[in-house]
């Protein structure tokens, strides 16, 4: 995917994350990143202490699709999965140049632990009907409700035990 494409919609994600959260997040694209996220969201006017934030890894299938399928692969040799970072799962219609109303949030643990392993990869795969059932269907939700959704799991990080 083009450099130009990646960082619109990158802005996308964010705008979406934005919306109806009422400024209570930081969301900034990280100049290097032990997961290779490409976005960190933090609770604005947090003390910045190490588990209460979320890294993003956006992964988007952009164009109109011709597929009816999402499928995203990545090596499982150096896949680092953590507490705090979470894949994102998205269609952006190129053509629209909006996102999908629905996405995946799949927690990078939970990722591993579920993906299909072939030939040395983990593969997301997941219908774009939303109303099929798949294994991420637990993860699916509303665009709009995205940065709620991530204010909660860093609310609920911060939580000492």
């Amino acid at each position: 995917m083009a450099d130009n494409i990646q960082e619109e919609i990158e802005d996308k994600v964010i705008d979406c994350i934005n919306s109806g959260v009422n400024g209570r997040l930081v969301i900034f694209k990280p100049e290097k990143s032990l997961f290779g996220a490409d976005l960190v969201v933090e609770k604005r006017g947090e003390y910045k202490e190490k588990g209460r934030e979320a890294h993003l890894k956006i992964n988007i299938l952009a164009g109109p699709a011709k597929e009816e399928i999402l499928i995203k692969d990545f090596q499982q040799e150096g896949f680092k999965a953590d507490k705090n970072f979470y894949m994102l799962f998205a269609y952006f219609d190129e053509v629209g140049q909006k996102l999908g109303n629905y996405i995946w949030l799949v927690p990078s643990l939970q990722f591993k632990d579920i993906a299909e392993v072939a030939q040395g990869f983990l593969r997301f795969e997941a219908p774009l009907d939303f109303k099929q059932k798949s294994k991420y269907s637990k993860f699916l939700i509303e665009t709009k409700e995205l940065g709620h959704v991530i204010l909660s799991l860093i609310e609920k990080s911060s939580i000492k035990v």
